[in-house]
């Protein structure tokens, strides 16, 4: 076999014109760097969306945990209308009552649900014992 017949020879290499090889090694090195970037990222996206997961089932799970005035912020949510309009017993109405004078965030849903009362249709509450714990609860930032 002759040396111009093959082709990793030498001999028989052609010309670049100039800069080709230049153009080439940039190309490598970009497509190089977006693999890198790629391989980094989407492990770091993964872990992001899973602690961000973790955060927010974490904070649900304080929040249903709170435990003030011998009831649940749970409890709480599932009377919330009924104790805003003044249809719970007594032994009920005071321990969520208690539970509102502590809990931030049950504070926060029983004043959305008093607003919303007015526009129920049909509804008029008979009393309402919400307002004045409304009035003595401690202000929600």
């Amino acid at each position: 076999m002759r040396n111009h017949e093959n082709p990793s020879h030498p001999a028989a290499w052609t010309a670049c014109a100039p800069g080709t090889l230049q153009e080439l090694t940039r190309r490598l090195r970009t497509t190089r760097q977006r693999e890198t970037a790629r391989r980094i990222a989407a492990p770091l996206v993964v872990l992001a969306l899973l602690a961000a997961g973790a955060w927010t089932t974490s904070q649900a799970l304080w929040r249903s945990e709170a435990y003030y005035g011998g009831i649940s912020c749970h409890e709480v949510q599932a009377n919330l209308k009924l104790f805003a309009t003044g249809q719970l017993p007594d032994a009920l109405n005071q321990r969520i009552t208690a539970h509102l004078r502590e809990c931030p965030w049950c504070q926060s849903r029983l004043r959305a649900a008093h607003q919303q009362l007015p526009d129920e249709v049909g509804t008029a509450p008979r009393s309402d014992p919400s307002m004045p714990i409304l009035a003595s609860m401690k202000s929600v930032s």
